[in-house]
C-alpha cells in the first residue's frame, strides 16, 4: 500500500512544482490535495479490482489467493481512508466559512463545458459524491463480520458498478494540463484496467475457466456430541479433471441459493476424478450442509486455488490444528505417490480437543504408515497436551528447517513469533490466511 501511495504522490508532484506560486492560498492546496487523495484512493480501488479477478499470474505474484484476498481487504480499507480524506478536503471550505475562519471564494467561470454542451465535470462531481456515500456503506458492510456470507457476497457484486462510477468521476475531474500529465496517465490506466475487471465481474466471468461440474457421490457424518464436534466428509465425482495441487482449496456451489464457499481439498484422485472435502460444522451454512446434503446433489467446483504447497526443505514441521489438518492430509496423500527417496524429514503435529476426535487420526496414520520419513505427533487438549514452540524446536534444527501451519490465527501467530525468536527464519514459516472476507 505504501508503494502505491508513494508512486501516485511522485506522479502528482510535478503538477505542484510547475504550478505553485509563493502566494498560493488555501484553495490552491485544497485543489492539489483533492487530486492527490482522490488518485490514491482510486488506485487502491483499481488494484483491489484486479486482485478480485483470481488471475493465475496475479495469484502467483502475491503467493496465493488467500494472500491476495488479504491484500484486497487492505486495499479496500486504504481506499476508504483516502476517499474519506478526499471528501473532507472537498467539504472543508463550507465548514471553515460557516465558522468564520475563511472568506468565501470568488465565483469562477464554470469549467468542463464540452463542445456538445454537456458539462462533464459537473456530472463527474455529482456522480462522485453519490458514489462516495455508496462506497462507504459498501466497505462498512464488507468489514462487519456479523453479516452472513450470503449477504456479504451479494453486496460484493456491487463492487464492479461502484468502480465504474468512480472511474467516470475520476477521468472527468482531472486537471487536463501538461503539468498534470503524469498523474492523469496513471489515473487513466487504473480506469481502463479496473473497468475491464469490473465488466468481467458484473458479467459473471470470474473463475469461469476453473469451473468443473460434478455430483456428490459420498456423504459421511463424523460427530462427537460431547464437544459439539461435527465434520462432514463428502466425495464429489467430477465430470472433468481438476487443475489441482496438493494443499489447495476450491469454491463449492451446491446450487442451493447460497454463494460458492471455499473449502480445503482433503484429497483428490486424478484417475477416478473424485475430490474429497472435510467440512466442519462452524456456522449457519456448514450446519445446513451437515444436516441436508445428500448423495446425488449436483455441484460446481471452482479451483484449485492457493499456494500452500509442500516446501522443498530437507527438514520440515507441519502443524495442523482442528480442521486445519485438512491440507496436510492432502500433502500426505501426494507424498505417498512419490518415491520415498525425496530427502525430506517431516515432523507432523495434529492438535485436537479430545480422544473422541479420531477421524483425522486414522486418516493420518493410514498415510504416515506408508511414509517412513514422516513422524506423527498427536496433541490432545483434554489431556493437557498443548503444542508450543519449545516442543517444535526439540525435533529439528530451526536454523535449517521450515514450518507450515494451518489452524486458528491466534495460535499460528503465537507459534510464529516464538519460533522466530528461537532461530527460525521468518521466510520459513508458511501459513494460509483462510479468510475470504
Amino acid at each position: 500500500m505504501k508503494k502505491i501511495a508513494l508512486i501516485v504522490s511522485l506522479l502528482w508532484l510535478p503538477n505542484v512544482l510547475f504550478t505553485w506560486e509563493p502566494d498560493a492560498n488555501f484553495f490552491y492546496w485544497r485543489h492539489q490535495l483533492t487530486l492527490l487523495t482522490g488518485a490514491i484512493g482510486f488506485a487502491y480501488m483499481a488494484v483491489s479490482m484486479v486482485l478480485a479477478m483470481r488471475l493465475p499470474k496475479v495469484e502467483e505474484y502475491v503467493n496465493g489467493l488467500d494472500k491476495g484476498y488479504a491484500i484486497h481487504k487492505q486495499m479496500g480499507i486504504g481506499a476508504l481512508v483516502a476517499l474519506v480524506s478526499h471528501w473532507v478536503i472537498i467539504e472543508s471550505p463550507k465548514w471553515l466559512v460557516s465558522l468564520g475562519l475563511l472568506d468565501p471564494p470568488q465565483r469562477r467561470a464554470r469549467l468542463g463545458q464540452a463542445a456538445d454542451g454537456i458539462n462533464w465535470m459537473h456530472w463527474g462531481k455529482m456522480v462522485g459524491e453519490y458514489t462516495f456515500y455508496v462506497f462507504v456503506a459498501f466497505v462498512a458492510i464488507s468489514l462487519i463480520q456479523a453479516i452472513s456470507y450470503r449477504k456479504f457476497r451479494f453486496t460484493h457484486k456491487l463492487a464492479g458498478a461502484i468502480f465504474l462510477a468512480g472511474a467516470f468521476h475520476s477521468v472527468t475531474v482531472l486537471d487536463y494540463q501538461l503539468s498534470a500529465s503524469a498523474l492523469n496517465i496513471i489515473v487513466w490506466i487504473c480506469a481502463v484496467i479496473g473497468s475491464l475487471c469490473a465488466v468481467l465481474s458484473l458479467s459473471g466471468q470470474i473463475g469461469r475457466r476453473r469451473k468443473v461440474t460434478g455430483q456428490v457421490t459420498m456423504v459421511k457424518q463424523v460427530t462427537d456430541e460431547s464437544s459439539n464436534y461435527r465434520v462432514l466428509h463428502i466425495g464429489i465425482t467430477l465430470d472433468e479433471p481438476l487443475n489441482y495441487k496438493a494443499g489447495q482449496f476450491a469454491y463449492l456451489d451446491f446450487h442451493d441459493g447460497e454463494a460458492p464457499h471455499p473449502f480445503s481439498v482433503l484429497k483428490y484422485d486424478p484417475f477416478t476424478q473424485q475430490a474429497d472435502f472435510a467440512i466442519k460444522d462452524l456456522g449457519d451454512y456448514t450446519h445446513q450442509l451437515f444436516n441436508q446434503l445428500n448423495e446425488g446433489r449436483q455441484v460446481t467446483l471452482e479451483g484449485g486455488y492457493g499456494r500452500f504447497q509442500i516446501p522443498s526443505d530437507a527438514q520440515q514441521v507441519w502443524i495442523g490444528a482442528g480442521i486445519g489438518i485438512v491440507p496436510f492430509v492432502a500433502w500426505l496423500q501426494h507424498l505417498t505417490q512419490l518415491p520415498h527417496s525425496s530427502g525430506r524429514h517431516i515432523e507432523l503435529f495434529y492438535c485436537r480437543d479430545n480422544d473422541k476426535q479420531q477421524y483425522f487420526v486414522k486418516l493420518l496414520e493410514l498415510f504416515v504408515s506408508k511414509l517412513p520419513n514422516v513422524n506423527l505427533h498427536v496433541f490432545t487438549a483434554s489431556h493437557n497436551e498443548f503444542l508450543c514452540a519449545e516442543r517444535v524446536a526439540e525435533r529439528l534444527n530451526l536454523a535449517e528447517a521450515s514450518v507450515s501451519f494451518c489452524g486458528p490465527v491466534g495460535f499460528g501467530s503465537s507459534l510464529k513469533n516464538h519460533l522466530i525468536n528461537m532461530g527460525l527464519s521468518q521466510q520459513n514459516f508458511h501459513s494460509e490466511r483462510f479468510a475470504m472476507r
